[in-house]
């Protein structure tokens, strides 16, 4: 196994992958664009603001064509609430739906980590670079990724326990 090279923010400008925590990632690098809401606005995820308050409770910010909302995800009725007008939505378009699937999968963000979007599944959490399968994520998903990235492109993550996931196959 090659050796592993710590996230630091030089890594920023190798790789826009890699999402450190808010306090260490310039905003661009945390956006996620999941596509045009149902009003035609476009949507983003703000990545570096996850953050878990309960088991199925999510407070994060996203853009909506070019303002920027606070908002609570209930994971478990698939709707969310903005802030500070406290209106609860529920997904009208694939790119709002994808937003709550990204929230309610991702775990917060934390300082040393960073989250990646699994954006074009199935894709392989390995053991090693090339080494053996330790399971399939098979729908987008956000998940947390910590440690470092091998010379060859593999980046450590704890999704399915711990393993390592190719950078192409996430964003």
């Amino acid at each position: 196994m090659k050796p592993y090279i710590p996230i630091t923010f030089t890594l920023l400008s190798l790789s826009p992958i890699f999402l450190p925590s808010s306090s260490q990632a310039s905003p661009n690098h945390c956006h996620y664009t999941l596509g045009t809401a149902s009003g035609g606005q476009s949507v983003k995820l703000d990545r570096c603001t996850i953050e878990r308050q309960r088991d199925r409770r999510v407070n994060f910010t996203y853009m909506l064509g070019d303002e920027s909302i606070n908002a609570q995800a209930n994971c478990r009725t698939n709707t969310w609430t903005t802030f500070p007008d406290r209106t609860t939505h529920s997904p009208q378009s694939r790119a709002t739906s994808d937003l709550l699937k990204l929230v309610c999968s991702a775990p917060s963000s934390n300082p040393g980590t960073g989250i990646g979007i699994v954006f074009d599944p199935p894709s392989h959490i390995r053991k090693s670079p090339n080494g053996a399968i330790v399971c399939t994520i098979r729908e987008l998903t956000a998940i947390e990724l910590a440690g470092g990235v091998t010379n060859d492109g593999w980046v450590r993550t704890r999704a399915c326990g711990g393993g390592v996931i190719h950078q192409s196959q996430i964003r």
